[in-house]
């Protein structure tokens, strides 16, 4: 049966692709629940009798097998999206420490001497963080424009901007 559907789904496959030689996978994916569907329904004796539970089980593997692949995505998305907000905690813990120590000695008379740390790791960043802070007040001619060449500066010092 794998063998049928295979070259079912190769046949539709090339008809599809045409000359770009490209298609998407849930478009093959779809091709091959197709397929399945067809060999459950075909009434042709030459197939073992039992063809169309092995098409059954086929199908719903594959099925099982899709949704894993779909879940394993979405686990690695979360998983990065948490590593990025432990690091940001991280870096907000750390300029806190030091945001509270200058200010001890602040109050207790004495004098500090700031070392740069850059509250933003880019100007985009900042610039993004004015839009938010400022929307009431702050008016971009083209915002998309102001994001986009944020984006490309280089600029060493983004809490100057």
């Amino acid at each position: 049966m794998p063998v049928i559907v295979s070259h079912r789904v190769q046949s539709r496959i090339r008809s599809a692709a045409g000359a770009s030689s490209t298609i998407e996978a849930s478009r093959i994916l779809e091709f091959v629940f197709d397929e399945l569907t067809k060999v459950l329904t075909e009434t042709d004796r030459r197939y073992a009798d039992d063809l169309e539970y092995h098409a059954t089980i086929l199908k719903e593997e594959w099925g099982r097998q899709h949704k894993l692949k779909d879940d394993r995505r979405a686990l690695e998305d979360l998983s990065k999206k948490e590593l990025e907000r432990g690091a940001e905690i991280r870096r907000l813990v750390d300029q806190n420490r030091i945001l509270q120590h200058t200010l001890e000695k602040l109050k207790a008379g004495g004098q500090v001497d700031l070392p740069f740390t850059s509250a933003f790791e880019s100007v985009a960043e900042a610039v993004r963080a004015a839009a938010t802070v400022f929307a009431d007040s702050l008016v971009f001619d083209d915002s998309d424009k102001a994001f986009c060449s944020a984006e490309e500066c280089e600029f060493v010092r983004p809490d100057e901007v």
